[in-house]
């Protein structure tokens, strides 16, 4: 941008001298490429929200089986696992270190043949449902996300549940 600068003082010095036309024109394509190089060097203005807040396991079992998120077709039983055990009543006694086992569709299979079973930590859960919050790979609309975001990710509707659980089988949302 130094040299566009130049140029057009340049043009503009000799402009003042002889006030020609072609001066003028000179003037004129100097002052457009310093225009054109200084939209390109201005920074783009950038809001970066970040937000940390602790969550519990129940959140994710909320998330999980509050939400609705499991009525979808695709989506056949999830069940949470301690230790190779099953969690009764995993709404209530889920803990960090549980597995839940997901038994659902293939995108690639046949419709309710439920041939996919994918087990998932905690942490897993919580890693798409942050990049589902960042809108990494969905859409989360604005009341479910604010809900989840600030209070509690078991708010989630079922369209948004459904979405993090997406994102943390397939690492992408292939249904729906």
């Amino acid at each position: 941008m130094e040299q566009q600068i130049k140029n057009a003082s340049a043009a503009l010095q000799e402009w003042q001298d002889d006030f020609s036309m072609a001066s003028a024109g000179k003037m004129e394509r100097a002052l457009d490429e310093l225009i054109k190089a200084a939209a390109k060097s201005t920074p783009v203005d950038r809001l970066t929200l970040v937000m940390v807040r602790d969550v519990e396991a129940k959140e994710i079992s909320g998330l999980v089986w509050g939400s609705g998120s499991m009525s979808w077709p695709w989506w056949s039983s999830a069940r949470a696992y301690r230790e190779g055990h099953l969690v009764e009543e995993p709404w209530d006694n889920l803990a960090f270190g549980d597995t839940i086992r997901i038994v659902h569709d293939r995108p690639d299979g046949e419709e309710g043949a439920f041939d996919g079973v994918t087990n998932l930590t905690l942490h897993q859960i919580l890693d798409a449902a942050s990049r589902a919050l960042r809108g990494d790979g969905c859409f989360i609309d604005a009341e479910s996300a604010r809900d989840m975001a600030k209070e509690d990710l078991g708010y989630a509707d079922a369209l948004a549940g459904d979405a993090v659980l997406q994102l943390a089988v397939f690492n992408e949302v292939v249904f729906g």
